[in-house]
């Protein structure tokens, strides 16, 4: 075995990428969930920025910090750091998610490499 891929949102977080409605809803609780999804999807396949995407829901202002005030409400799952420590300098690591590139960027100071497929123009599940 010459790399280990590894899912974001549920294994490396302990978020299951679930909480972006919930969040925005803090803030819109009028709005419909079908309606924040849209601007996700776009986000998560490339078509569209991440910041683009709090625009879209209604945010207004700073949307570097919304965004990164999101952001920083995810937590590494226990043990992760630990696993990191004792593989990284055996194997390549990846982290594969269905997020936006530039989330992924904000977050894959964790591994050695990170593939999101907002940077690939394609989901992991294949949409």
């Amino acid at each position: 075995m010459k790399a280990i891929l590894l899912d974001m949102y549920g294994v490396i977080v302990k978020q299951t990428g679930d909480d972006f409605v919930p969040y925005v809803q803090q803030t819109f609780p009028e709005l419909d969930p079908g309606e924040m999804i849209k601007p996700w999807n776009k986000a998560n396949m490339g078509e569209w920025s991440s910041l683009e995407i709090w625009a879209m829901v209604g945010f207004q202002g700073d949307l570097e910090k919304i965004e990164r005030n999101y952001l920083d409400t995810i937590e590494l799952n226990d043990g992760f750091l630990d696993f990191m420590k004792a593989v990284r300098n055996k194997y390549k690591l990846a982290i594969i998610s269905n997020d936006s590139s530039r989330w992924s960027k904000y977050l894959r100071e964790k591994g050695d490499s990170c593939l999101s497929n907002g940077g690939a123009g394609a989901g992991k599940d294949g949409y």
